[in-house]
């Protein structure tokens, strides 16, 4: 909600987006697609396997993160309106229609440059992936690897331009902090159980 209740945003969580609403008007008057986080970036690396009994932060050229954010927050600066999101991301994942895979189920083109790595279970082989998109060419073959999840927070313009992000400090600093305890699944409590799927926890 804008600071003069003008407007309400919207996390469209599954749909990589943040919805617009017009409060009086009772409108949509614009959805933000959030666009995709490079892990090919060197503020960007990841831990991409829960099976590497290890911190193995790696930036992967190919592969990136569909932003897609859990909770979103509005406050207002200079007479501006600004988004902050906790980018946990979400896959479509229902009885009639699922996407989520792992990486080393997708078929790559054979140029592509994580070819080897989607075979290792130490690198990107457990990632999770989506299969509805990453084909930019429609030959069958997957020419970007994409995951849920920008494993950060961002902060965004109420026209969705992102002015900032925070990279890949959460697993930096939680690993440094927690060692192999980082990237725990508060559902086993097991350090590096979430590496392979979206990271460190952004829930609040």
């Amino acid at each position: 909600m804008s600071p003069d209740s003008q407007f309400a945003y919207v996390s469209l969580q599954e749909n990589n987006a943040i919805a617009v609403i017009d409060i009086q008007a009772k409108t949509v008057t614009r959805i933000n697609a959030l666009g995709v986080k490079d892990f090919g970036l060197a503020d960007n690396k990841i831990d991409a396997s829960d099976k590497d009994d290890m911190v193995n932060l790696q930036s992967y050229a190919g592969v990136y993160g569909m932003y897609q954010p859990d909770t979103i927050v509005s406050y207002r600066w200079n007479n501006t309106d600004f988004i902050v999101s906790a980018n946990e991301g979400d896959a479509r994942d229902y009885d009639g229609f699922s996407e989520e895979a792992r990486a080393e189920d997708l078929t790559l083109d054979t140029n592509h440059p994580q070819f080897a790595s989607i075979q290792d279970d130490t690198q990107l082989a457990r990632l999770k992936v989506t299969t509805s998109i990453g084909d930019d060419n429609n030959d069958g073959l997957v020419d970007r690897i994409m995951a849920y999840g920008g494993r950060s927070f961002s902060i965004w313009t109420a026209q969705g331009q992102q002015v900032y992000d925070s990279g890949s400090d959460f697993e930096q600093i939680t690993s440094a902090l927690l060692g192999m305890n980082f990237n725990n699944n508060n559902d086993e409590n097991k350090g590096d159980s979430r590496s392979d799927d979206k990271g460190q926890s952004l829930r609040r």
